[in-house]
C-alpha cells in the first residue's frame, strides 16, 4: 500500500498561519517590486499561465494578488504556445494593448479565456517587457469556444475540458491502476465522468487499492488519509458499477476505521487504537483526514455494510461535528469553530456532504452556505490548497444549482490558469505563500470534479442531489447575494462603526468575527452600544454583540452585569460565548466568577461551556473566591475530554499551599496519569502542570509519575517536556535516589522509540544521563509527604 506524505508542521507554524489569516481583511501597504526597475520577487513561488505553456511569478501577499500588475515568466514548455515568443526573465505587463490595472493573475486567466472563444481564434496578445524594451507579443492557443452562463451545466466547453482531463488521466495513470490519496481522487474523477472507455482504468485501482495493510494499523503514521480516501472511493466505484469484488475491502476498511476512532468521534493523522484507550496520538484530531474517514463510513452503509460498530462510529462523529452547525467552520482538530475563512481545506464540504448524507438539512444547508461564501478563500489551506479546489465544489453543489453556478463564475479565472495545455491542472500555492505539499502531485483529478457535477454519477458528484434538496432549502436570490457580499475580502478597517455594528447581524460566524475583532481595535465604540444588542432577538446578533465586548478586553468592563445574565440564557452557545467575552475581560469581570461557576456545573455532556470557562476563570484570577464552591468545579474540569480546557484550569492553583490542594490532589494525579481523549496538541499542559505541583510540594508519588509521563507521553516536543521533568525530579534531591533504577531503564528506551529524531533522542540521553549523575549526588534529605497519609 502506498502511503501519502504530508508535511507535519510544528503548533508554532499552525499558530503562524492562524495569525497571518487574521490579517487577511487588513490593507497591504507593502511596496511591490517593480521587475522592469530592478525590483526582485519576494518569493520563489509561481503559477501556471494557463495553455501558454509558461510559469510566472506573480507579487502576493496574505493569501491575496490583488495588488499584482506585473508577471515575471520563469518557466517555458518546449513546443508550446509561449516557446520562442517568451524567454525566462521576460514580464508581463498587460493584455490587449494595456497595461494590468488591476490583480495581474485575474486579467490574465480572463485574457486567456476570451482568447479561447471561436470568434478569437485562439489569439492571446499579451505586453511583454525585455531587457528594457516594451513589445507586443501574441501566443497562439487552442480555440476551446465559450463558456456557457450556467457552466459547468449545458456547457460544451466544460464537457470538453473534462474529456480532456480524462484522457490525460488515462495517459499517466499507472499499468496496475492508481492508489493513494492523489490517486484515488484521480480514479473518483475518471469514475465521475460515466465515460465507459475509463472503467477499465477506475476497475484496475479499485482492484489495485485492495484492503487496508492491518501492519500499518499500529503505525503512528498518517493511514487515515490513505484509509479513509480508499474507503470512500471504493465505495463510490461500488455504489456505480456494483462490483461484489471490493466488498471486503470496503468492510475491512470500515471496520478498522470505526475501530481506530477517537473517545469523542474524530481521527488524526492516524488511528486511536483501543489499546490506547482510543485516545489519538501525534497531533490529536486532524479534522481534515478524519472528515473523509467518517464520510467514508457513510458511504460504506450505503454499499450495504451494516455493522454495529460502523453505526456508532456515524453517530458519534455526528454529534461531534453537529457542534459546530451555525457556529463556524471546522477546525483543525478539537478545537473552538475556526472563524478565519468560511472553508478551510475542504471541511465545510466535507461536512457539509455528510449532513446532506445523514438527512441532516440544518447542518447541510449551514455548511454548504459557508462553502458559497468562501469563492474568494478557496486558495488558503493548511500546508496547501489541493484540497480545497477537491472539496470546495462538492461542497457549493449541495447549496442547489444556481449557488454552484455563482460560485464558480468568481473562480473561473483560477481555473483556466491551471489548466494546462494537455489537459492537466497544475496546483500552486496561495499568493504570498512560497510552500504548497501538493505542487509536484498530479491535480487533474481535484480540478475535473466540478465539470462533473451535472453527469450526477458519483454521491461527490451529486448522485440523488435532486431528491435530498428536495427536502431542504436551495440558496438562491437575495439570500445567495448577501452570501456572495459575506464573502467579499473588504478591508475592515475602512469600514465605520456604524458597518461594523451592522456586520454583527451578518448570517456568517467569519463577518461576525471580521467585524467584532475590528471594533475592539476602534476607539469610538461605546459599551453600551454592543450592550444593548445582547437583548436582540436574534441569536447572531447577540452572539456578535459577545464576540464584539471580548474583543474590548477589559474596556468592557462594564457588560459584565449583562454577560452574567446571558450566561443563564436557554441559548446553549450564547452561554459559551458570554463567558469566553467575560473571560477577555480579565480580571476586571471578577463579579461574574460565581454566575461562571454556575454555568460549570450545569453544562452538558458537550462540555463546550466547561471547555471555554477554564480559560476565562484562569483570565480572570481566582484570588478570594470560595475554595470550597471551586473544588467541585475544578474536580469537573480535570476529567474535561479536551486537554486544553485540562491545562487552562491548572493555572488557577498553581500557587495554592498544600492544604489548599489537598482536597483536589486525587484528582491532580488522575490527571497526569489518564491522558485527556481529545485536545491531545495540548493535553500535556495539566500533566506537566500536575508534575510541577506535586514536586513543588515534595508529594512522593510525583516521582514516578514523572518518569511514567516522560515514558508514556507524546513524541511531539517531547524533547524540551523531557528537560522539564527532569529538574522536577531533580527537585526532590537524594529523595529521588529511590526511582534511579526506573529512570536508569527508561534512558535505555530512549534509542526505541520512533517516529524521532536522533538529534532529539541524543538530545533527551544527554538530559536523563545528567540527571541521573546530579540525583546519584544529592545529599539534601528533606522529608517527603505522600497521598496515602495525606
Amino acid at each position: 500500500m502506498k502511503l501519502v506524505t504530508l508535511r507535519h508542521y510544528p503548533l508554532t507554524t499552525c499558530l503562524t498561519v492562524s495569525v497571518l489569516l487574521s490579517t487577511l481583511h487588513a490593507a497591504d501597504n507593502t511596496p511591490v517590486p517593480d521587475l522592469t526597475q530592478g525590483g526582485m520577487p519576494n518569493n520563489k513561488a509561481s503559477w501556471n499561465l494557463g495553455q501558454t505553456g509558461a510559469r510566472g511569478w506573480i507579487y502576493g501577499k496574505r493569501w491575496s494578488s490583488a495588488r499584482s500588475r506585473q508577471i515575471l515568466i520563469t518557466a517555458i514548455d518546449k513546443a508550446s504556445p509561449a516557446d520562442g515568443v517568451l524567454e525566462v526573465g521576460d514580464v508581463i505587463l498587460g493584455v490587449d494593448g494595456k497595461l494590468f490595472e488591476s490583480d495581474a493573475r485575474k486579467v490574465l486567466g480572463r485574457a486567456i479565456a476570451e482568447a479561447e472563444r471561436t470568434e478569437n481564434s485562439g489569439v492571446l496578445n499579451l505586453m511583454r517587457w525585455r531587457k528594457g524594451k516594451q513589445q507586443e507579443a501574441s501566443l497562439q492557443l487552442r480555440v476551446m469556444g465559450s463558456y456557457s452562463s450556467t457552466a459547468p451545466f449545458d456547457c460544451a466547453k466544460s464537457v470538453k475540458i473534462l474529456d480532456e482531463g480524462c484522457r490525460h488521466l488515462a495517459k499517466v495513470m499507472p499499468e496496475d491502476g492508481f492508489s493513494g490519496v492523489e490517486g484515488c481522487i484521480n480514479a473518483l474523477a475518471l469514475l465521475a465522468s460515466g465515460k465507459t472507455e475509463y472503467m477499465d482504468y477506475v476497475r484496475r485501482s479499485a482492484r489495485k487499492i485492495g484492503p487496508p495493510d492491518l501492519r500499518l494499523k499500529l503505525d503512528r503514521g498518517m493511514v487515515a488519509w490513505t484509509w479513509g480516501y480508499s474507503n470512500l472511493f471504493l465505495s463510490e466505484y461500488f455504489l456505480a458499477t456494483g462490483d461484489k469484488l471490493v466488498l471486503p475491502a470496503i468492510r475491512e476498511y470500515s471496520t478498522w476505521i470505526a475501530r481506530g476512532q477517537s473517545q469523542v468521534g474524530t481521527w488524526g493523522h492516524g488511528m486511536a487504537w483501543p489499546v490506547n484507550k482510543n485516545i489519538l496520538g501525534g497531533y490529536g484530531a486532524v479534522n481534515s483526514a478524519g472528515l473523509v474517514c467518517y464520510l467514508s463510513l457513510i458511504l460504506a452503509g450505503r454499499c450495504g455494510i451494516d455493522d454495529d460498530v460502523l453505526h456508532k462510529a456515524i453517530e458519534k462523529s455526528d454529534g461531534f461535528y453537529s457542534i459546530y452547525i451555525g457556529r463556524g467552520n471546522i477546525p483543525y482538530g478539537y478545537h473552538d469553530p475556526w472563524l478565519q475563512t468560511h472553508c478551510n481545506n475542504g471541511k465545510s464540504a466535507k461536512v457539509a456532504l455528510a449532513f446532506d448524507l445523514l438527512g441532516n438539512g440544518r447542518g447541510a444547508d449551514f455548511f454548504s452556505r459557508m462553502v458559497v461564501a468562501s469563492y474568494d478563500e478557496r486558495e488558503f489551506g493548511h500546508t496547501g490548497n489541493y484540497f480545497s479546489f477537491v472539496w470546495g465544489p462538492v461542497g457549493a453543489n449541495l447549496a442547489g444549482r444556481e449557488a454552484l453556478i455563482a460560485y464558480l463564475m468568481e473562480q473561473q479565472w483560477y481555473y483556466d490558469l491551471a489548466r494546462s495545455a494537455d489537459g492537466s491542472f497544475k496546483n500552486a500555492p496561495a499568493p504570498g505563500d512560497s510552500h504548497c505539499s501538493y505542487e509536484n502531485w498530479e491535480a487533474t483529478g481535484a480540478y475535473l470534479l466540478h465539470l462533473a457535477l451535472p453527469l450526477q454519477r458519483t454521491i461527490l458528484t451529486g448522485r440523488g442531489l435532486d431528491e435530498r434538496l428536495a427536502k431542504r432549502t436551495a440558496l438562491t436570490g437575495s439570500e445567495l447575494h448577501n452570501t456572495l457580499v459575506s464573502g467579499r475580502r473588504d478591508d475592515y478597517e475602512k469600514k465605520t462603526v456604524d458597518e461594523l455594528l451592522n456586520s454583527l447581524r451578518d448570517w456568517s460566524p467569519c463577518v461576525r468575527y471580521r467585524a467584532a475583532k475590528t471594533l475592539g481595535g476602534k476607539g469610538d465604540v461605546t459599551v453600551a452600544q454592543l450592550t444593548t444588542l445582547l437583548d436582540s432577538n436574534d441569536p447572531n446578533v447577540r452572539y456578535g454583540a459577545c464576540e464584539a465586548l471580548g474583543n474590548l478586553g477589559s474596556k468592557a468592563a462594564a457588560a459584565t452585569p449583562a454577560l452574567s445574565k446571558a450566561m443563564k440564557d436557554d441559548d446553549y452557545w450564547l452561554r459559551c460565548m458570554a463567558v469566553q467575552a467575560l473571560g477577555n475581560i480579565g480580571s476586571a469581570a471578577k463579579e461574574a466568577v460565581p454566575t461562571i461557576l454556575e454555568g460549570i456545573a450545569g453544562d452538558d455532556e458537550r462540555g463546550w461551556i466547561g471547555k471555554r470557562a477554564s480559560h476565562s476563570l484562569a483570565q480572570i484570577g481566582m484570588d478570594g473566591a470560595s475554595k470550597q464552591k471551586l473544588y467541585p468545579i475544578l474536580k469537573m474540569l480535570l476529567k474535561h475530554p479536551d486537554g486544553r480546557a485540562r491545562g487552562e484550569v491548572s493555572r488557577v492553583y498553581k500557587d495554592w499551599t498544600f492544604e489548599d490542594l489537598k482536597p483536589i490532589l486525587p484528582d491532580i494525579c488522575l490527571a497526569i496519569k489518564q491522558k485527556a481523549p481529545s485536545g491531545v496538541m495540548f493535553a500535556s499542559n495539566v500533566r506537566m502542570a500536575g508534575l510541577k505541583v506535586l514536586g513543588k510540594h515534595r508529594v512522593r508519588e510525583g516521582m514516578r509519575l514523572c518518569i511514567e509521563i516522560a515514558e508514556t507521553q507524546n513524541l511531539w516536543g517531547s524533547q524540551r517536556r523531557v528537560k522539564e521533568i527532569m529538574d522536577i525530579l531533580k527537585s526532590y534531591g537524594s529523595a529521588a535516589q529511590t526511582v534511579l533504577p526506573q529512570l536508569r531503564a527508561y534512558e535505555k528506551k530512549i534509542p526505541n522509540r520512533n517516529p524521532f529524531p536522533e538529534n532529539l533522542k541524543k538530545f533527551k540521553i544527554e538530559i536523563v544521563r545528567e540527571a541521573i549523575k546530579a540525583i546519584e549526588s544529592a545529599k539534601e534529605a528533606r522529608p517527603l509527604r505522600s497521598l496515602e497519609t495525606e
